[in-house]
């Protein structure tokens, strides 16, 4: 009979695997998780005597799993931990993992496996996951850095400060709502992210907010660049579509969608899935950019629509929404 300090454990484990489990087998790309071994996982999940479905929350750790319609969206709302435990933590707070049915979509880039070190830095930073960067910076600071040099692979890291994050479920919409300070200290930004999604899950309706009394930086006068990224699974094709104010995305299992906003650039450029057991695959991102220039507030809006027979609707037309720089 195995201890009963062994049984709790293993009786946690499973719940939290079926729930950054994806519908393609693999587990969510968050804060260290590297390649995953599907078929060794599949094994060890046919030995869950419960079998239960995931919850919505997983109030411990701050992580969100929404499923809606086909679609699943994994959310990273959750504080960081004690810096001595930060070693393989990833500056990735309010990034998200989409798929549709058994196509994965939108991803991080994950963790590399041990024989690929050499991108381990790269995949830590905030740039690295599908959520919003300013000045190609990360939310978290690296420490360990000494006049100008880059910092350890395991460095340990600080912050984000003041992280908040919610789900409210609204009836219409299902709303996830998160904000950070983590620019505070070195460019006077704080950013808040907002993101509604239709029951039936064709429509995701979202925006990123940057607010600021002044820019700063230890360097002099910023632009205050920002990018928001989606990285793309390798399957997953993307070419720019009409004005360029909008990409369309065709998923290995047939569907189609679009991902379009009010940034003042939308490009695609190339990515990399450092999680996959045959070792870093190239891929491509989805960067929406700007700059907040003097503007006290930024407001990106874009939806993630699936096109087709779909009667969903934007809840904000990024077309209509300007240029979303506001002055005060």
């Amino acid at each position: 009979m195995p201890p009963k300090e062994l049984t709790d454990a293993i009786d946690r484990i499973m719940p939290m695997l079926r729930f950054f489990r994806g519908a393609d087998g693999t587990i969510a790309r968050f804060n260290g998780a590297g390649p995953t071994p599907t078929d060794a996982l599949a094994t060890v999940l046919a030995y869950d005597d419960i079998e239960g479905s995931p919850v919505r929350t997983a109030s411990n750790s701050g992580y969100v799993r929404l499923e809606c319609g086909t679609t699943l969206i994994i959310c990273d709302l959750g504080p960081p931990p004690i810096t001595s435990l930060t070693t393989k933590a990833h500056a990735g707070f309010l990034s998200f993992e989409m798929s549709s049915g058994d196509a994965p979509m939108i991803i991080n880039c994950g963790a590399p496996s041990a024989d690929h070190e050499e991108w381990r830095l790269y995949a830590r930073t905030t740039p690295a996951h599908s959520t919003l960067s300013l000045e190609e910076d990360s939310l978290a600071e690296f420490n360990g850095m000494a006049n100008g040099a880059l910092p350890p692979a395991d460095a340990t890291l600080s912050g984000p400060m003041n992280p908040q994050g919610a789900f409210s479920d609204q009836g219409d919409n299902l709303r996830i709502k998160g904000s950070h300070d983590g620019y505070m200290s070195r460019y006077g930004v704080s950013h808040s992210r907002q993101i509604l999604v239709q029951p039936s899950g064709n429509l995701i309706s979202s925006e990123d907010k940057l607010s600021t009394r002044g820019l700063k930086s230890p360097d002099g006068l910023i632009a205050g660049a920002y990018a928001i990224r989606f990285h793309l699974h390798p399957s997953v094709k993307a070419q720019i579509t009409g004005d360029g104010s909008a990409v369309t995305l065709i998923l290995r299992n047939g569907e189609t969608w679009r991902i379009s906003s009010n940034a003042e650039e939308t490009a695609i450029e190339e990515s990399m899935l450092l999680a996959d057991q045959r070792g870093p695959q190239p891929t491509s991102q989805v960067v929406l950019s700007g700059m907040m220039g003097e503007a006290r507030e930024v407001r990106i809006v874009w939806n993630i629509e699936r096109t087709g027979d779909t009667d969903a609707h934007p809840l904000v037309d990024p077309n209509e929404a300007g240029t979303g720089a506001s002055q005060e």
